[in-house]
């Protein structure tokens, strides 16, 4: 991979106009091309390469490179404050404060030489004097307020073109009572070893006056002085260092002096004098007090606290992965400076930190809200990123910091899928809003930072800036899904169904995220930075022509792979050596956003847009109307593209049509619509297509209630873009009843349910799909037994509240008491019913006598018999059957005798062979009569039943029947009377 252009993100001047104005806002600007017009671009930098910070007569104060001086009363809102001498050749140095006079220390570099700069304030830094002219140096330093006195120290160097020139370098002191009368107090010679030499100029760096001594640091040498009055000075060196490096800042706490040299070793003295090695002061610059706390800060945003005034120090969650070179507090929060441009790192309560500004990175938007991500370089290579993230659910212009980060996080890359917004750099976050985050760590094996974000099909695909590719299906659960050993990764995106990642090793896409493919046939374009898009059958790569410098393309159709063949083309051809960073496409138009640089190598903002990839429209700082170093994502939404860059800048490309009105919708809670809407008009409902009714309404979806609404009119794509959005703040709907009470119907069918406790502020409606119906008093009475639902009525400003259903339970009849009735075998009867019961033997309705009794019917004889208890139809139900089995008829008896009656009218017919078991009668209608031996006698003649006779578990037999037969008398023989 070629790396030419790598050489220019080297050290660059800041651009006189972003210096002065560091918030400029050009909204609505009239250039246009491409079909576009700058609807509105801000960019601030406020906050730029500061050095020193102070809280004092109510507010901070910080100073910095560019003639800045910007104040705040909270630490949070800044303002810059205007100096009219102050310009964007001089470098503030440091800010001291005493009783009502400000002085701020620095260095003028416009006339292209060093010169020092020295300003005074009494008035709480509204208006500035200049006191340079009764400074004779080349630069200030430091300045201190110490023993009664303002001192400012720096150096005077010598004009001499000798090699050894700078060893008349001085070292310079001033000193004002009341800063407004400047003199020079003492000067030192230069800190240089015996038989040393180098080619640095010589200066004071800071002064402090501890146990009765004054202290002097240099920028050399490691080298030091004291003095008790400035007249003479004693010079010495710390020792056993490893370069010639000076020292920084002068604290004192725990009544010591401490000192730290490089921003490294630390060294401590008793006596301001002699000082010896201390590994607590190690990467240290500086303390500040805070409340009862007192802070050491320093090297990689390294802090620790102590709340016994030094003696002892804990650790401090990092807020900054960068060095800390000034803080400030006003006992209840604090500024830190870091060494990194913007420099702000801020806090109200010490609890939450928030970087104000940066370069940011990446958009992501869910319909209604908006996520911008910004990261922060830090000044040393050595040092990871800081990172930001802006939020917005009103609006484009009204994002701002979220302050539930730590910095330190380097969140700067950003993404919105799976209802998540998804933040990645050091480590990952996730939101639903954008703006409370819950934070996790990268996964094993990846040390991060990540450099490019891309939701797609498959889930989030993350690069980071080594070789790896990170996977997650939800935003939450991250695994290393594949390692490109030499990679370098700083670009992924989704287009088309394919994430595609860019490195400076060469490019690769996947269907999945998880199997990658190289896309060879890019390499002899790809160069650091470029991007992809896809429209109208093509993929889209932008990239900077490594022989001429120029802003090209190249174009491919069919699938993407390694056998793509792309086709090249230019889209600015004139040798600007842009890097294009981001390109869009979206409603006709294509935009390409990035950074180009002038002949002395400042970067500057940069976009071009096109309608069909061969005549491109370049919109410069001047047509953008905004100033930086560079744009980094451009995102095309509701018909706008969307451009974000580094100082914070934040910029809007449209047609240049008139948005349509800011909705006023207002609720109507009784029919649970939006009221107010054009008719049959398209909106936009926290990002949702919706549709007004011909009536101008919209029905209020259930997922609102509770909720913000994001409403936007749609533009008409031609002489409308889209409106403002209206925040419309949905109340939840009001809990159900809970004290709704209810009595059941009382009798099978009777229908007299009621529901009680409530009252006319209710209605009610039977089933879920019953009709809602007014309740006129404190009961609703005959209702059918089914489940009924009842809700607080809708008022004008709230809705029907939450159903609380009841149930009216249908009357239960109890089962009649199973029958038990007992076979009477003699009476041939069953016993034991209900009197005048009604029953059911075998289905056949039947009614027990006013004795329980029921006469047994021959049929039911050798038969199983179901006897059932009929209900009385209102109270009870029949009952569960009896089962009883009837036994049969025994067999009549067989072997009964007889004998004939023998004499006529004898009477004296007899049975035999009968026993006491049995009985007897005379003819069918006879009565039945026991025998009493084995034998009957004295029967007229007739026919006879005998039986035997039912038992306590058996029935009479079937009769044997036996006829006694009348005697016939012979008649005599016929006389033969002569």
């Amino acid at each position: 991979m070629k790396k030419q252009l790598l050489w220019k993100r080297s050290l660059v001047l800041i651009l006189a106009l972003l210096l002065v104005f560091p918030n400029l806002n050009m909204a609505r600007a009239q250039t246009s091309g491409g079909n576009l017009t700058v609807e509105s671009a801000v960019a601030e930098n406020l906050d730029g390469n500061l050095n020193s910070v102070i809280y004092a007569n109510g507010k901070y104060t910080a100073v910095g490179e560019g003639g800045k001086v910007i104040q705040s009363a909270d630490g949070m809102n800044w303002t810059p404050i205007t100096v009219p001498f102050s310009n964007a050749k001089i470098s503030w140095r440091s800010i001291a404060f005493n009783s009502s006079t400000y002085v701020v220390a620095g260095v003028d570099y416009t006339n292209s030489t060093a010169k020092a700069k020295l300003m005074v304030s009494t008035d709480g830094g509204a208006t500035w004097t200049d006191k340079s002219p009764a400074v004779t140096a080349d630069i200030l330093q430091n300045v201190r307020y110490l023993n009664g006195a303002f001192y400012a120290v720096g150096g005077r160097w010598s004009t001499s073109n000798s090699p050894f020139a700078r060893a008349d370098d001085l070292g310079v002191i001033y000193s004002s009572a009341d800063g407004q009368n400047w003199s020079q107090w003492s000067t030192t010679a230069c800190f240089w070893p015996v038989s040393t030499t180098t080619s640095t100029t010589f200066y004071l760096t800071d002064i402090t006056y501890f146990n009765g001594e004054y202290v002097v640091t240099g920028n050399v040498f490691a080298g030091y002085a004291y003095s008790t009055n400035g007249a003479s000075w004693t010079t010495k060196f710390l020792s056993g260092l490893s370069n010639s490096y000076g020292l920084d800042s002068l604290s004192v706490y725990n009544s010591k002096l401490y000192v730290s040299h490089s921003w490294n070793e630390g060294f401590a003295s008793s006596d301001g004098m002699t000082f010896t090695a201390d590994s607590s002061y190690n990467r240290t610059l500086g303390v500040v007090q805070a409340g009862g706390l007192l802070y050491r800060f320093g090297r990689a945003g390294e802090m620790y606290s102590s709340t016994n005034g030094g003696a002892t120090w804990t650790a401090v969650n990092s807020v900054t992965n960068h060095t800390i070179r000034s803080a400030a507090s006003n006992g209840t929060g604090m500024v830190l400076v870091t060494t990194s441009s913007p420099s702000l790192v801020v806090t109200p309560d010490r609890v939450t930190w928030k970087r104000l500004s940066g370069n940011l990175q990446g958009i992501a938007y869910n319909g209604s809200t908006w996520g911008v991500a910004g990261s922060i370089s830090p000044n040393d290579s050595a040092e990871l990123p800081d990172g930001f993230i802006l939020s917005s659910s009103g609006g484009w212009d009204q994002l701002s910091t979220a302050d539930t980060l730590l910095p330190a996080q380097g969140l700067s890359k950003i993404a919105y899928g799976n209802n998540l917004f998804v933040a990645a750099g050091k480590r990952v976050g996730v939101s639903a809003d954008a703006q409370t985050w819950t934070i996790s760590d990268l996964p094993a094996g990846a040390a991060g930072p990540v450099t490019g974000l891309a939701y797609g099909s498959s889930g989030f695909v993350a690069v980071t800036k080594g070789d790896k590719i990170l996977t997650s299906a939800d935003g939450t659960s991250w695994t290393v899904g594949a390692t490109y050993s030499g990679a370098t990764f700083y670009n992924v995106k989704y287009v088309n169904g394919v994430y595609v990642a860019f490195g400076t090793g060469g490019a690769w896409s996947s269907v999945n995220g998880t199997s990658w493919s190289s896309l060879d046939s890019l390499g002899g374009y790809l160069l650091y930075n470029c991007d992809v898009t896809y429209a109208n059958g093509k993929y889209i790569v932008v990239f900077t022509n490594d022989s001429d410098g120029s802003a090209r393309f190249v174009e491919t159709t069919g699938p993407l792979n390694s056998g793509s063949v792309w086709v090249e083309h230019v889209i600015d051809g004139s040798a600007a050596w842009p890097e294009l960073h981001s390109i869009d496409y979206g409603n006709g138009v294509y935009v390409v956003v990035g950074t180009v640089y002038d002949v002395q190598g400042n970067q500057h903002h940069v976009a071009y847009s096109s309608n069909d990839l061969q005549t491109w429209t370049k919109y410069d700082e001047q047509a953008l109307g905004v100033s930086g170093t560079g744009l980094s994502q451009v995102l095309y939404q509701n018909n706008k593209f969307y451009i974000v860059g580094n100082g914070n800048t934040k910029i809007v490309l449209g047609s240049g049509a008139t948005p349509e009105a800011t909705p006023a919708a207002v609720i109507d809670y009784t029919a649970e619509q939006l009221t107010g809407l054009t008719a049959n008009g398209s909106y936009t409902v926290n990002g949702a297509a919706v549709t007004a009714t011909a009536d101008g309404k919209l029905a209020i979806d259930s997922s609102w209630l509770g909720t913000p609404l994001s409403i936007v009119k749609k533009g008409n794509g031609t002489t409308t873009t889209d409106s403002t959005a209206q925040t419309l703040n949905v109340p939840s709907r009001p809990a159900a009843p809970s004290s709704v009470g209810k009595t059941n119907e009382t009798a099978v069918n009777a229908n007299n349910g009621s529901l009680t406790n409530v009252s006319t502020a209710m209605e009610y409606k039977k089933g879920s799909a019953g009709t809602w119906t007014n309740i006129s008093g404190t009961s609703v009475t005959g209702l059918a037994p089914d489940t009924y639902y009842v809700r607080t009525k809708a008022t004008s400003s709230a809705f029907a509240s939450g159903a609380q259903s009841v149930t009216v339970d249908m009357f239960t009849a109890l089962p009649e008491t199973t029958p038990a009735a007992v076979i009477d075998y003699t009476a041939e009867q069953l016993t034991g019913l209900t009197a005048n019961g009604s029953y059911t033997v075998n289905g056949n309705a039947v009614t027990a006598d006013a004795n329980g009794k029921l006469a047994i019917d021959s049929s039911w004889l050798g038969t199983p018999l179901s006897i059932v208890k009929k209900g009385n139809g209102t109270t009870t139900t029949d009952s569960t059957a009896q089962t009883l089995n009837v036994p049969s008829r025994p067999a009549a008896p067989s072997s009964v005798g007889k004998t004939n009656e023998t004499a006529v009218n004898a009477n004296n017919g007899s049975l035999t062979n009968v026993s006491t078991a049995m009985e007897y009668k005379k003819g069918s209608a006879g009565t039945w009569t026991n025998i009493s031996g084995t034998s009957v006698t004295g029967l007229a003649p007739d026919t006879y039943y005998v039986r035997t006779k039912a038992t306590s578990s058996a029935f009479a037999s079937g009769a044997q029947s036996v006829t006694v037969d009348m005697f016939t008398a012979t008649p005599e023989t016929t006389p033969a009377a002569v």
